[in-house]
């Protein structure tokens, strides 16, 4: 019927049988009924029903089941385009067993990895491993991507839980080697675990990006200390914690110690700031966020750091795109940020201003 009005007295019924709990997605590109009389029905096997009437725009919708009954009813007046829906799993469909373990990967999850065809898709704990190295069977291609191995021969996690075995897999897009020292186009990556009755003996890690700040002195004669503090906001409210999502920004901030906010005797001037992978700051690789004061050029488009706040104050912030290092596996992906700040007594009113 759609995009046709719907007629009146209608009762449309689809049913979805699951062989196990699984979260269904439908996304609507269009939905227009009666609002409160022409009714769009979402039923599970617990019995929990949600319902949709009325225009809304583009939208997405989510139910976890095994057996979900789909229903649109309409009454004895008024019709309206209807909805126009297309549904698929949130998660790879899986046939967990020892041997011949197959994972389908659907076409959200081809969307959510970016996925075209004649790109590859492989199994693996770490983004940076060769596809060389991989087993065939751990790595796919074509418009309906589908693994399909036995156990040991793809890298998993796993994790003993009383009688019971999880296996987890890590599914990543490939992407082609960069030359660049950073990159912030990080391809997500879909996490798929099996459950197994089994007695073995296992070991896990976790794995978190993690960053550093160190201690930065003036460059004055005396003992002034200039601390360095990292956020996740604007406002300089909340703290950083261990782990960042790339792209998401970092927001830095360098302050006298033991000076009051008001006292703009003193002037921070930020003159040098730079990434690296460890707490030296002399270690390679580098990134480059500040230089003369200004902001550090870089190739590309929207800015991935911005000076805020330098040359005006006892302290000077910026903020940064967080990065992840090109050529490190995810347990190495550490930034330490290190900065040279020049401190100006402003009592006669002779310090330098912004740098332009």
């Amino acid at each position: 019927m759609f995009p046709s009005n719907y007629p009146n007295y209608v009762v449309c019924v689809w049913r979805f049988q699951m062989n196990s709990s699984t979260t269904l997605l439908f996304q609507f590109s269009s939905f227009d009924t009666e609002t409160n009389y022409d009714i769009l029905y979402f039923k599970n096997e617990e019995g929990n029903v949600d319902r949709f009437s009325g225009t809304l725009r583009s939208s997405d919708y989510t139910m976890t089941a095994t057996n979900l009954t789909v229903v649109f009813v309409s009454d004895l007046s008024t019709t309206r385009a209807g909805f126009n829906a297309t549904v698929d799993e949130t998660q790879p469909s899986v046939e967990c067993k020892t041997e011949n373990l197959i994972i389908r990967v659907t076409t959200y999850q081809q969307n959510t990895l970016d996925y075209e065809l004649g790109d590859t898709l492989y199994i693996s704990l770490d983004r940076e491993t060769s596809l060389s190295q991989l087993n065939d069977n751990c790595k796919v291609t074509g418009s309906n991507p589908v693994f399909a191995f036995d156990i040991g021969q793809c890298e998993g996690v796993f994790k003993n839980e009383n009688d019971t075995v999880s296996v987890s897999f890590l599914i990543w897009r490939y992407l082609a080697p960069s030359p660049a020292v950073i990159q912030r186009d990080v391809q997500n990556k879909l996490n798929v675990t099996c459950l197994f009755e089994a007695d073995l003996l296992i070991s896990s890690s976790k794995i978190h990006t993690q960053f550093g700040s160190t201690k930065i002195f003036a460059k004055k004669t005396g003992t002034l200390d200039v601390a360095l503090n990292l956020f996740s906001n604007e406002y300089f409210t909340q703290s950083l914690p261990g782990e960042v999502t790339v792209p998401n920004y970092i927001f830095a901030k360098l302050k006298l110690d033991e000076i009051s906010a008001s006292n703009d005797d003193f002037i921070v001037q930020l003159e040098t700031c730079w990434a690296t992978r460890s707490g030296k700051s002399n270690s390679l690789p580098n990134y480059q966020i500040v230089q003369s004061g200004c902001v550090a050029p870089h190739s590309g488009g929207e800015a991935a750091e911005t000076l805020m706040r330098n040359y005006q104050s006892n302290f000077a912030t910026f903020k940064l795109m967080s990065f992840v290092w090109t050529t490190f596996s995810d347990a190495e992906q550490y930034i330490y940020i290190h900065c040279d700040v020049t401190v100006c007594h402003n009592s006669t009113g002779q310090c330098p201003g912004q740098v332009t």
